[in-house]
């Protein structure tokens, strides 16, 4: 079996939105998005399982970044590639 390994970090969103910014491979930056957004889904779901049996843990934050890459994304669907990459920043910003 061969696994990708896919880490989220600030230098990872900071070349995506240097990316959309300059029209580099917009199809290639959708897909890295939407890989984004089904690791924070995951996650999400993770976390508000366990506060069923642990109480509140990070499902906010995650909530929070979820929803703003679902706002890239919906910006990219409209052609507005530079809100886009304008979320992006505002979402390196949060990311640990």
């Amino acid at each position: 079996m061969n696994a990708e390994i896919f880490i989220i970090s600030k230098e990872q969103i900071k070349s995506l939105s240097d990316r959309l910014r300059n029209s580099i491979a917009l199809d290639s930056c959708i897909a890295e998005l939407n890989k984004m957004l089904e690791i924070k889904s995951v996650l999400l779901w993770r976390a508000d399982a366990a506060a069923a049996c642990c109480g509140p843990g990070p499902s906010n934050c995650l909530y929070e970044e979820t929803q703003m890459i679902e706002d890239v994304l919906s910006a990219l669907d409209k052609g507005d590639v530079a809100r886009g990459a304008s979320i992006l920043d505002a979402y390196a910003k949060i990311v640990p």
